[in-house]
């Protein structure tokens, strides 16, 4: 038996197809769920993640990959002004197209020239979020 209560306030609604995709195990379901739960603009970080479901880097690492490659996910590679690089998640509301492992790697790639060339030249995160997202 299931119960629901109806909610008014500090909920989120997440569509069942996160449920129903069958690629995903349930620690991928789980992080996305919560992620999807998170607030617009809210910094997908490996190690607040790793803290927050007491995971080590290894299994992170895994849930990642699998939901980029499942197109849960993707990257945007971005440089600051003072050459840093920078790793952006964007958290989808529905999965894109399946990546293989080679592209997984070369969309984390930070040392490729591939990144450098078509990088966006950025101060900060912030300014990123402030001007560019959603993006067009």
């Amino acid at each position: 038996m299931i119960i629901r209560r109806r909610r008014t306030a500090n909920f989120t609604v997440i569509g069942n197809e996160l449920f129903d995709d069958e690629r995903l195990q349930a620690d991928e379901v789980g992080i996305l769920a919560y992620l999807r739960a998170r607030p617009d603009k809210w910094e997908v970080r490996r190690p607040a993640l790793m803290r927050r479901w007491r995971m080590g880097e290894r299994a992170i690492k895994r849930v990642i990959n699998n939901l980029l490659r499942t197109g849960w996910m993707e990257v945007l590679r971005l440089r600051n002004r003072k050459g840093r690089f920078i790793v952006l998640y964007i958290v989808q509301d529905q999965p894109g197209p399946e990546l293989s492992d080679e592209a997984i790697r070369q969309a984390l790639s930070l040392e490729s020239s591939e990144a450098v060339a078509s990088d966006t030249d950025l101060d900060s995160l912030s300014e990123l979020c402030s001007t560019a997202w959603p993006p067009p």
